[in-house]
């Protein structure tokens, strides 16, 4: 029999249930005020660290543009962009924080402009002419995805030299003064190209210059009721910008907001300042400087004596008054053409932006004196993008120099007569052989000398061989009437200068050779400059080398005009030429067909519609190709003014 068993006053195993059901509960407890407050302050204080050092590197950032602006060294920056959480045992965190910068288009343009400046020195002054100029540039902005802490700028934000904090609010908190206007000093830095970086990492950020370091101009306002402008793309209010940065100096006269623009115009008081200017690249899609103007930067004296030697030193320059290295200056000596300068037609410039030319004036000549004026250029051919001039007066004092008892000079008239192949133009003192209208290649070359002096030794030379291929006679010597001649070989199409030199006289021409057999259709091509407005016309020349047949078609390639970024492309419209051909448009080619009678020396003229505005970016450089059928080819530049 089972006895009776009664469980109903045992409480053995109880105490232990209890106990460990508290436990369990203080340890939920503690866990859920750990994920509720602990983590979050802790998560808190790790975005806060973090938004302290990113404010810092952001600061070195644009630090480290004006340095390189200002020196032209590599300036990297690591950017902290987010942050990760520790990791936690039991506990949960957030997704890491994120964060992105990137550059930012800001203004309509997003350019600076620079109106009512004018460079104190003369030759400056050609390119810095009180017209408006505008520099491309863009913001660079940081933004955090932060978790937990509030309170933090949505955005920190440089431009213009200066950096801000923006908030949610709107309110703006500076960082960094602003060093666009510091007293009589304008220093004016874009930002060119093209970042976008997020994640939780850090990412380099390496500042560059593409215009730099800076030099420094001396400029002045144009009139005294046509102050200095400067104006700027900004996401700043006025009340913003004068309440973060010290631009409530005495010299500056007004800051005016541009209605719906983005842009703020700063009005100097009238004076002399010191403009300092410099291109940044930051990222990708950086565009490269060009030869924008040239100055003489070392001076002849405007007097020389006979037989003395002298350096002129010019300096390439971008359109942020920076030398370009590597850019070519052609030179000619016009005026009485008597000195010689070298080297000849043009010469490199160095690391420096600068290329040093040699004149020397004549030991002999007639009169008392003359004057040589010399004229440097940048541009293709003989198209000047911007010129240059240096006029030295060369006197016979101090007993240097003789009487010349002649002159010698190429008989051009005579030159010309000699057949329906030759023709002189005096405006540009440019003789044009047509080979294919003669029965060989090659023409008497005559000289004379006045008075008539016989028994003048004359020497024959050229600056380019490829095209002057021989003289049958480097030296001849002038008959009773003063006269000789010497035959002129040609090989090819082109230009050359021919030289005749005596030991008291010298002179030059400049010969243009079209039509040798089979040559060159195109030996060059034309484009002219536009301005940011629309319905405007583009002209367009091609210089024909040789007789064009129907069917030899020549292309005009424009696709430059569709340049990468936002407002830079060009549309064209409506071809149309004065030539015997037609023209038609097909994308950014257009296509010139000959009729068949086009000839060797001949210039096609072709006119397009084209549309600038709010499109094509101002000052900037488009490049231009002819191709001809026979695959010859020429290049050349316009600009948008």
């Amino acid at each position: 029999m089972i006895p009776d068993t009664d469980f109903s006053d045992d409480s053995r195993g109880v105490s232990e249930v209890v106990g460990f059901i508290l436990i369990f509960a203080i340890l939920v407890i503690v866990l859920s005020i750990n994920q509720a407050q602990i983590v979050p302050s802790e998560n808190k204080q790790v975005e806060f660290q973090h938004n302290e050092e990113v404010q810092g590197q952001l600061q070195d950032l644009r630090n480290g543009i004006l340095e390189t602006a200002g020196t032209g060294s590599t300036q990297p920056v690591s950017i902290k962009l987010g942050t990760r959480f520790p990791a936690r045992t039991i506990a949960v965190n957030p997704p890491p924080v994120s964060g992105r910068i990137e550059t930012r288009a800001v203004g309509t343009p997003a350019a600076i402009t620079v109106d009512n400046v004018e460079a104190i020195d003369p030759d400056t002054a050609d390119y810095w002419n009180g017209t408006p100029k505008n520099f491309s540039t863009t913001s660079i902005v940081y933004e955090a995805d932060y978790r937990v802490l509030t309170g933090t700028p949505n955005a920190t934000v440089y431009e213009n030299t200066v950096l801000y904090n923006r908030f949610e609010s709107g309110a703006t908190l500076p960082l960094t003064d602003q060093i666009l206007i510091d007293g009589n000093v304008i220093t004016i830095i874009t930002i060119n190209g093209s970042l976008s970086e997020s994640g939780s990492g850090s990412s380099t950020v390496t500042p560059r210059a593409i215009s730099g370091p800076y030099s420094e101009i001396a400029v002045r306002n144009t009139a005294s009721d046509e102050p200095i402008n400067i104006t700027i793309p900004t996401s700043l209010s006025k009340e913003q910008l004068t309440n973060i940065t010290d631009l409530s100096q005495p010299n500056i006269r007004a800051i005016t907001p541009i209605a719906g623009s983005d842009r703020i115009t700063v009005t100097l008081e009238p004076g002399t300042y010191n403009l300092r200017m410099a291109k940044v690249g930051i990222g990708a899609d950086v565009r490269a400087t060009s030869d924008d103007y040239i100055t003489v930067s070392e001076k002849p004296p405007s007097t020389l004596a006979a037989g003395e030697n002298e350096t002129i030193t010019l300096e390439v320059r971008d359109e942020f008054n920076n030398p370009v290295p590597g850019s070519m200056v052609n030179v000619t000596v016009a005026g009485s053409g008597i000195g010689s300068i070298s080297p000849t037609p043009n010469g490199t410039a160095g690391e420096s932006g600068e290329v040093a030319f040699e004149y020397a004036a004549a030991d002999a000549f007639v009169g008392s004196s003359y004057q040589d004026d010399i004229r440097f250029w940048i541009g293709s051919g003989s198209t000047a993008k911007q010129v240059a001039w240096a006029n030295i007066t060369v006197t016979k004092t101090g007993g240097n120099g003789t009487d010349a008892a002649y002159t010698l000079q190429w008989n051009r008239s005579r030159i010309e007569a000699s057949g329906p192949y030759l023709e002189y133009y005096g405006g540009n003192d440019t003789i044009v052989y047509d080979v294919s209208a003669d029965s060989d290649t090659s023409f008497d070359g005559w000289v004379n000398t006045t008075p008539a002096q016989s028994f003048v030794s004359v020497d024959f030379s050229t600056n380019n061989s490829s095209v002057v291929s021989q003289f049958t006679s480097s030296d001849i010597q002038t008959g009773s009437d003063g006269e000789g001649s010497t035959t002129v070989g040609l090989s090819t199409n082109g230009v050359a200068t021919l030289l005749a030199s005596s030991t008291e006289s010298r002179d030059s021409v400049t010969l243009r050779v079209v039509g040798v057999g089979g040559g060159a259709d195109v030996i060059g091509g034309t484009a002219s400059d536009l301005s940011g407005t629309a319905s405007q016309s583009q002209t367009f020349t091609i210089d024909v080398g040789d007789n064009l047949k129907s069917g030899e078609d020549i292309l005009i390639d424009l696709s430059d005009t569709d340049k990468p970024g936002p407002n830079k492309d060009i549309t064209y419209s409506n071809p149309t030429t004065s030539s015997s051909g037609t023209v038609s448009l097909s994308g950014r080619t257009v296509i010139y067909s000959p009729s068949g009678s086009e000839s060797a020396g001949d210039i096609i003229t072709i006119t397009l519609d084209a549309d600038a505005v709010g499109n094509a970016a101002k000052n900037e450089d488009y490049s231009v190709t002819f191709s001809g059928a026979d695959g010859s080819s020429s290049q050349d530049t316009f600009t948008v003014l």
